[in-house]
């Protein structure tokens, strides 16, 4: 009974083996698609607030141009501020739309 015990002593090592490289290289596909993941939404938040800066300081100058032309400097500002409440109202109103091609996009980065 011990010789065949030994025999198999070989063949359980290397299952042994090869379960824990199959545990280690799951565990790195894991980490890396942590830091894709990771960085991918580090460099979206850095452009989103660039975006974001130049699209306040250029509604400013639009603001002020527009009233500069009028009779009253505040109506550019609620030109401006009726621009973007119509962007609202369009975005509420394809709002699921919207929400399902996120997600997609989304699925497609954490899949890939």
């Amino acid at each position: 009974m011990e010789n065949s015990n030994k025999q198999f002593d070989p063949l359980l090592k290397k299952i042994e083996d090869i379960s824990t490289i199959s545990i280690e290289l799951w565990r790195l596909k894991t980490i890396q698609k942590g830091i894709d993941i990771g960085s991918t939404i580090i460099s979206k938040s850095i452009s989103f607030i660039f975006l974001f800066l130049g699209i306040v300081f250029l509604s400013i100058g639009v603001a002020i141009y527009i009233g500069s032309l009028l009779p009253n400097m505040y109506y550019g500002f609620g030109i401006v501020a009726l621009f973007y409440l119509f962007i609202f109202v369009v975005l509420t109103a394809f709002g699921s739309s919207i929400k399902k091609c996120l997600a997609n996009n989304l699925t497609k980065v954490f899949f890939n």
